[in-house]
């Protein structure tokens, strides 16, 4: 799991830390944190505060340590603009079995154009460059992943030393780097608007929703998804194109293509169930105003399901503050990014917040401003 992150120099971030281990031991609602860390979080702000760009720099790794969808254009303008800044700085701290820790840093003049790397596992630094003019590899290292002699050119600054590991490695499951890997590979944002549906990370082919539902025989459980979730009196069929390519329809006596006619909320809805019914495969999932089209208690019922049916950790963006409720979540798990910096709520007060607290109340109040 992500235990902790950290950008400079980012977009609107001067110096952001984002630190998941900041939990508190409150006995309600605790299947929101695992292993001492937030597994369930929300995550509020003014517009423009920076909650998707939040969502940009966490997922910067994917570019250049995956062969996944890296959605370059919406790193367009990468550095802080307000200040003369020349690179970016990133680091994430990550938590794997038994207590075992990776922390991975690295610079950036853009978001293809690394300028260093640096390793750690447990705590030892493994891997740097640049260092002394070349690269640093521990010995040690080297050889219990067996990756070889490095044919790689630290000077070429769009190839990640790292990733060169990964892929030359001794393939072994139970490997702290394999679990890095495999991390990272699974991390998806994802953000759906009125014109398309954008993701990051995870996958790296582009493919129509519906016809996925339909090739993977979902139809029934698509549909009874929609009718317990969404509330939706719906029907669904499924018919064969002259082309030959099959296509989903409402069936209401009269078929109606479902792409066509499927109103904003429920094709949101239908892209969380797609992404779902990848679940197993995802680590870390980022969901930018996740219930921007939803109607306050669909969100609720989606937020309650995500919780309830995703093991990995997964955080949301979000203006409904009718989510606000320990009844759902807690206070060390909702989040408010404001001035470039982002704090749970239990950090952001000095008041001592009980179960039977309005978060809701006390966020509209400003209780959390500071």
């Amino acid at each position: 799991m992500l235990k902790r992150f950290e950008v400079s120099g980012f977009k609107q971030f001067g110096h952001l830390v984002w630190d998941f281990s900041r939990t508190r031991e409150y006995a309600f609602n605790q299947n929101c944190v695992k292993d001492g860390l937030v597994r369930d979080g929300l995550i509020y702000g003014a517009n423009a505060s920076g909650k998707t760009n939040l969502g940009l720099a966490l997922f910067d790794i994917t570019a250049h340590l995956t062969d996944k969808n890296s959605a370059d254009d919406l790193y367009r303008y990468y550095l802080k603009a307000d200040e003369d800044v020349k690179y970016a700085d990133f680091r994430y701290d990550f938590q794997f079995s038994g207590d075992h820790s990776i922390s991975y840093g690295y610079r950036k003049s853009s978001h293809r154009l690394l300028l260093g790397e640096e390793l750690s596992i447990d705590g030892r630094l493994v891997l740097r460059w640049p260092d002394a003019g070349g690269i640093f590899i521990d010995p040690e290292f080297q050889e219990m992943y067996k990756f070889g002699d490095m044919k790689w050119d630290f000077q070429s600054s769009d190839l990640s030393a790292v990733k060169y590991v990964f892929n030359n490695m001794l393939s072994d499951s139970s490997s702290l780097l394999f679990q890095f890997r495999t991390f990272v590979n699974g991390m998806l944002w994802f953000q759906r608007n009125d014109l398309n549906n954008r993701y990051i990370g995870y996958l790296n082919t582009h493919e129509d929703i519906y016809d996925y539902i339909v090739r993977e025989g979902y139809i029934g459980d698509f549909e009874k998804f929609l009718q317990e979730q969404g509330e939706i009196a719906v029907k669904l069929a499924v018919i064969q194109n002259p082309d030959g390519n099959s296509e989903l329809y409402f069936d209401y006596g009269q078929k109606i293509p479902f792409s066509k006619a499927a109103s904003s909320g429920t094709r949101a809805l239908s892209l969380f169930y797609y992404w779902l019914k990848h679940k197993k495969g995802i680590t870390f999932l980022f969901i930018d105003e996740f219930d921007a089209f939803y109607h306050f208690k669909l969100a609720k019922k989606v937020f309650q399901y995500l919780i309830s049916n995703f093991s990995g950790q997964a955080m949301v963006t979000s203006h409904n503050i009718d989510l606000l409720t320990n009844r759902i979540t807690r206070p060390d798990c909702c989040f408010v990014v404001r001035n470039g910096q982002i704090a749970s709520f239990a950090d952001s007060t000095s008041r001592e917040i009980r179960q039977g607290n309005n978060l809701e109340r006390l966020y509209v109040g400003g209780e959390f401003d500071e």
